[in-house]
């Protein structure tokens, strides 16, 4: 199955937000208890792809279906915008911006989708 997704950088900073709680094994037992997914490479995976992100490589080698689970979750368990309508209230991001963010975790959602076989729909709110 060894194919690959590139991410524009913002597609990535949107994923990367929840990454840092997918590398804990803890956070990941709830997740995927019906899955049969190797938890300690699950984490990994998500530990190496933050990294990865950090310098600024977006191209996510898949290896494994547990992969595009773990990129699935980071969007649609995502916070990223969870104080989004604030931040606009506040002047902390324009409008603009948020609804570019937005646009770029459905065409993130969408890559992984096509790979995924399944609807991938991220948290937006």
């Amino acid at each position: 199955m060894p194919t690959q997704i590139t991410f524009t950088p913002t597609e990535a900073e949107i994923i990367a937000h929840r990454l840092g709680q997918l590398s804990e094994e803890d956070e990941l037992v709830e997740l995927f208890e019906e899955d049969d997914i190797n938890l300690a490479q699950a984490s990994a995976f998500a530990d190496a792809l933050s990294k990865q992100f950090a310098t600024k490589n977006y191209v996510v080698n898949i290896s494994e279906p547990r992969d595009l689970l773990i990129l699935a979750e980071a969007l649609e368990g995502s916070t990223y915008f969870g104080d989004g309508k604030h931040a606009i209230f506040d002047g902390l991001q324009t409008q603009q911006k948020s609804t570019a963010h937005k646009r770029a975790a459905q065409t993130a959602a969408d890559k992984i989708s096509k790979m995924l076989g399944r609807n991938v729909i991220p948290a937006l709110a």
